[in-house]
């Protein structure tokens, strides 16, 4: 075998091994090769090769073939203008250091010129860090890109990039994307692509494809845009910039896992971390976004608006999302109708888990847009609410954590929606965790439903700064706390009810700390159009102060019908009172079976406001007290309030007012202080109404300097005589004959 040899470029040598061996052409490195200008396809020269000849690296044993002299898709060129098609590596693999490639370089037109050769299943592995304009290019299917050193090898596109829309790499299914680092000189907000991957509203075009391990630093509007994907995988990758930096158009078994999600280095138009966009295949299904972590988003960490089905939030973190927008911005179920319903599909069947929340929350809404009332829609039943809102979302194990300064709304709110539970979630150090409401039509009428919302073991801390739950135009709330834990009510904070709600009930147990003001926990106002009804509350709580005690539940209701309100079984300790009306509007309150303990004032307080109230059915039974208390405030105005009973109350001090009318006097418990009509001086007592068989009633002077005169025979008392109760040590009691009122007793004991 005859070995010639020949000067090479730059002072190398090239050399040529006889036809018939191979390589046929050896060079010291990459470098030398580049800079060969002894290689030639002229004939009878020293180092004649030919189309199809291998020319090999002793440095790094890189292979290439000899490319046709007219080829234009080759990957390099000698000084010599000898053609080259790298040749891959013992695992597939062609490397841009085979490319003679350097940090920084400009290889655009390269990339455009050789990329065309990818086949499918080929690998491209991408050793530096370079510098490209606009790219547009297609990965074949079955290619991977990757970094040899991941997040740092790459791409950084030059300013000028994105001259147009469009993607700069499209994928295409069984594609692998991992480790790259793509970057940008562009400092202002652009609309673009980096990674677009299937085809729009067509099920199924982008399959098994994945994006791993980048880095992602580019202000465009949307950095990655997937449609029709089937089992798509977005795993451990840093999003630092971007509009909406994950958009899915229709997914079925989406993975997104492990990633960094953040409003991005130049502040821009950032906003929504994972967001899917309505299709009309239908809504995405089976995803899991898991282990997450979306850091001062500027919008929202994870947005449905193109709705979700089946599918799991779990393990992610959100951190002082919404920064853009006043606050929430952590998890956005977003159902939105602008036309027909029956094309779109809600999002549903959700689970939502051991999610942690830091200043962010989380919104499950459904839009109803005026569209709907011009085409003669209306949703009207709970059937169709059930079929096109969001509906059927569990939420398991999550923890709320507002930060002291921020103003933004940590907690959820549910706006618009059914079906929904809640189970061992907690609402940590701050205001407005959670509400419930109902999103309003912008057409003629109103999509007022919220309803079947389900909390258990609830663990809540509330503070000052706002309402911590707020609760509107919604039914069939059941609201279970494990730890209500009470720091600060300062300012008109706690539970706020507003207006057309029904079924509301609160249970469960928990703590007040010592507060600087006297407030309640429960505030019931501000109903101008719709009542609320049957609200009830269940609870267990203490006070550990010594003064400023709290108030369980203050009513401040303007609208005249309010419904049922029923305080029932509580347990509390070292409260003021468990309720107070102001201006209220009730058909009926139950004050039941509740134990007052070491109360530091009366168990209910009527009307702040005289004549205000109008309840038309109380009643206080089976309540007790330990400490001689009254069961309603001495100084409460009982005018337009309705007392049907007072019974079975024990421990309690004080017989509740009542004043005569017309000579008649209405009694609802078994004793009574009697007050004259209009505080005159002197009144006759001459019938009592209300009472069973065989009841006996205790009656005594209200004041001192008012004489009641009880009437023998005017009416239906049978005294013996007339009695006359002018001193509040004077004592009469009775007993219910018939239709009549029998004395027992009489004690004339006043001076």
């Amino acid at each position: 075998m005859a070995v010639v040899a020949a000067p090479g470029g730059g002072g190398t040598t090239t050399t040529i091994i006889q036809a018939g061996d191979n390589p046929v052409a050896t060079s010291v490195n990459v470098t030398t090769l580049l800079s060969d200008t002894a290689l030639t396809y002229t004939a009878d020269q020293p180092a004649t090769i030919a189309t199809g000849d291998i020319v090999q690296t002793k440095a790094e044993s890189f292979s290439y073939t000899v490319a046709a002299p007219s080829a234009s898709d080759y990957h390099l060129e000698t000084a010599g203008g000898v053609k080259l098609y790298a040749v891959t590596d013992a695992d597939g693999w062609i490397n841009s250091e085979q490319l003679g490639w350097s940090n920084g370089q400009n290889v655009t037109t390269a990339l455009q010129r050789f990329w065309p050769r990818f086949q499918a299943g080929d690998k491209f592995l991408l050793s530096h860090k370079i510098n490209v304009g606009d790219l547009f290019l297609t990965m074949p299917q079955g290619m991977t890109l990757e970094a040899k050193k991941p997040r740092v090898d790459g791409f950084n596109f030059l300013s000028g990039s994105w001259a147009s829309s469009g993607a700069q790499f499209t994928i295409t299914s069984n594609c692998a994307v991992k480790g790259l680092s793509i970057t940008t000189d562009i400092t202002a907000d652009t609309s673009g692509r980096v990674f677009l991957g299937g085809t729009a509203n067509t099920e199924g075009t982008l399959v098994n494809a994945s994006i791993e391990n980048c880095v992602i630093n580019v202000p465009v509007d949307v950095p990655i845009y997937i449609f029709g994907s089937e089992n798509f995988v977005f795993h451990n990758n840093q999003m630092l910039s971007g509009k909406w930096m994950l958009t899915l158009d229709y997914s079925n078994e989406l993975r997104v896992t492990d990633n960094l999600f953040t409003g991005g280095s130049h502040g821009n138009i950032g906003g929504e971390g994972v967001k899917t966009i309505q299709s009309t295949v239908g809504p995405g299904k089976n995803a899991i976004i898991a282990g997450n972590t979306f850091r001062l988003m500027s919008r929202d960490g994870v947005d449905t608006t193109g709705d979700l089905i089946d599918s799991i939030i779990e393990n992610n973190v959100f951190d002082k999302c919404g920064q853009l927008v006043g606050g929430g911005g952590g998890i956005d179920i977003k159902t939105t109708h602008d036309t027909n319903p029956s094309t779109t599909e809600a999002n549903k069947r959700l689970t939502i888990r051991n999610n942690t929340f830091i200043s962010s929350a989380v919104f499950l809404v459904s839009n109803f847009n005026g569209d709907w009332n011009s085409d003669g829609v209306a949703l009207t039943t709970d059937a169709e609410v059930l079929e096109l809102a969001t509906t059927d979302i569990s939420l398991e194990g999550n923890t709320y954590y507002p930060v002291a300064g921020e103003t933004k709304f940590c907690g959820l709110s549910i706006r618009g929606g059914a079906r929904i539970r809640s189970h061992n979630e907690s609402y940590l150090n701050g205001a407005n965790p959670f509400n419930f409401s109902s999103e309003t039509n912008s057409g003629s009428s109103a999509f007022n439903r919220v309803f079947q919302v389900s909390y258990q073991n609830l663990t809540l801390e509330l503070i000052s700064g706002g309402f911590n739950i707020e609760i509107n135009r919604v039914r069939d709330i059941s609201v279970h706390f494990a730890d209500l834990i009470v720091t600060d009510l300062a300012g008109i904070n706690g539970i706020r009810i507003i207006e057309g709600c029904d079924r509301i009930a609160f249970s469960g147990s928990g703590n007040v700390s010592p507060q600087a003001s006297s407030r309640w926990i429960f505030y019931i106002t501000e109903a101008v159009t719709n009542s609320s009804t049957n609200i009830s509350i269940d609870l267990d709580m203490s006070y550990a102060g010594t003064a400023n005690h709290p108030i369980l539940c203050y009513a401040n209701q303007p609208e005249p019908d309010m419904g049922l309100l029923a305080i029932k079984n509580c347990k509390l300790t070292n409260f003021l009172h468990a309720l107070r009306t102001r201006r209220d509007g009730f058909n009926t309150v139950l004050i039941e079976n509740n134990n007052w303990i070491d109360g530091a004032s009366a168990l209910v307080d009527f009307n702040r406001l005289a004549n205000a109230s109008t309840i038309s059915d109380a009643r206080l039974t089976g309540n007790t007290c330990n400490n001689n208390q009254d069961l309603i405030k001495s100084d409460s105005d009982l005018a337009g309030i309705t007392i049907a009973t007072a019974r079975n109350n024990t421990g309690f001090v004080n017989p509740i007012e009542v004043t005569i009318a017309s000579g008649v006097l209405s009694i609802f418990d078994l004793a009574h202080a009697v007050n004259t009509e209009g505080n005159a001086s002197t009144d006759d007592l001459d019938t009592i109404n209300g009472g069973n068989l065989g009841d006996r009633l205790t009656l005594v002077a209200s004041n001192s300097n008012r004489t009641v005169v009880a009437k023998d025979g005017t009416g239906n008392l049978v005294l013996g005589g007339d009695r006359t109760l002018d001193n509040t040590s004077d004592v009469l009691v009775l007993e219910k004959r018939g239709s009549s009122w029998h004395q027992v007793s009489f004690n004339d004991l006043g001076s």
